[in-house]
């Protein structure tokens, strides 16, 4: 298809100029109800001609609503954004606040089980065991030493 440029107008095409800028003024500035589906469709073939995804379309009533309708989108998107990240937040800080209790906890046990042990145990089987054990030790090597007959 051949394009012609314009390089001026008309006479006649400079008459015209008044009128369809008035029936231009008119269609833009009108508040009679327009045709949703033949809307739809046009907006659909223009969007496939620049080969570009067709859009969610959402009519409203009036500016006003159109406003109260853009509001409450993005409100609710703002809403599940602000919980997704809160709760995102709030379960990593619990995470880490349990996982800190959690060695701090093993740590004091681990301790206080190890001194209880010790404690209970050990210091007094201590002094036996070695003791029979030096005994057994030094009569196998047939060495008896101070330690373990005094």
């Amino acid at each position: 298809m051949s394009q012609t440029k314009i390089e001026k107008l008309t006479p006649q095409q400079e008459a015209l100029i008044p009128v369809y800028r008035e029936k231009w003024r008119k269609i833009a500035l009108s508040t009679e109800a327009i045709d949703r589906q033949k809307a739809a469709n046009s907006i659909k073939v223009a969007y496939e001609l620049i080969g570009y995804q067709e859009p969610e379309i959402i009519f409203c009533d009036s500016p006003f609503v159109l406003c109260n309708t853009v509001v409450s989108q993005l409100e609710s998107e703002l809403w599940s954004q602000l919980e997704s990240q809160l709760e995102r937040h709030l379960w990593s800080q619990l995470e880490n606040q349990l996982s800190q209790l959690w060695w701090q906890l093993y740590s004091q046990l681990d301790s206080e089980l190890w001194n209880q042990i010790e404690s209970q145990l050990w210091k007094p089987l201590e002094s036996p065991l070695v003791g029979s054990l030096c005994r057994t030790r030094c009569a196998n090597s047939h060495n008896f030493c101070s330690s373990c007959y005094p």
